[in-house]
């Protein structure tokens, strides 16, 4: 038996894909030294994911090293 993904669900997952890609542009776009701070970035999106979401989504930015967290900040991750 195959699954497939609801419409409703593929939507967010998109829109959380697009998201996560325009954060990740806008924090690689700071001048060097100068963090965004998270609650400036979730103010922006608001509409599109819930703090947990945010949260998760920030979190695996991280992991992934497309950006670097110190404190509340986020920092392009090339940054040393």
């Amino acid at each position: 038996m195959t699954r497939r993904m609801s419409d409703a669900d593929r939507v967010k997952l998109i829109t959380a894909r697009r998201v996560a890609e325009a954060v990740t542009l806008v924090v690689n776009e700071l001048p060097q030294g100068e963090g965004a701070p998270g609650h400036a970035l979730y103010a922006g999106i608001i509409a599109f994911l819930s703090i947990s979401e945010f949260e998760t989504m920030m979190r695996g930015l991280v992991f992934a090293s497309r950006v670097r967290r110190e404190g509340d900040l986020y920092y392009p991750a090339a940054e040393a």
